[in-house]
């Protein structure tokens, strides 16, 4: 997919979740990160994962995701309170 530098998320609210590599930390996508909040505007979120940092990513594969997946739901809850900005897509980028 070709990315031309705009974010285009309509009407509806767009979460980015960044995860990191083996042996990673949130540090490792700060950049992209940064680039993403810049460009995405007031409608898109972006979460750069620290649940499975450094030796935690070592736990397994069913451990990762479950762990993933609760930070996920407990970002949503705490940021997605706006009725007009609900979320309507979500992304996962991974290194």
């Amino acid at each position: 997919m070709y990315f031309d530098g705009e974010v285009n998320t309509s009407q509806s609210g767009h979460l980015i979740v960044l995860s990191h590599g083996l042996m990673g930390g949130p540090n490792d996508l700060s950049y992209l990160c940064k680039q993403l909040e810049t460009l995405g505007g007031e409608l898109t979120m972006v979460l750069s994962s620290n649940c499975n940092e450094f030796v935690k990513t070592t736990n397994g594969v069913s451990y990762g995701g479950r762990s993933l997946a609760d930070e996920i739901k407990s970002f949503i809850s705490t940021h997605d309170k706006d009725a007009e900005t609900k979320l309507k897509y979500i992304s996962f980028v991974g290194n």
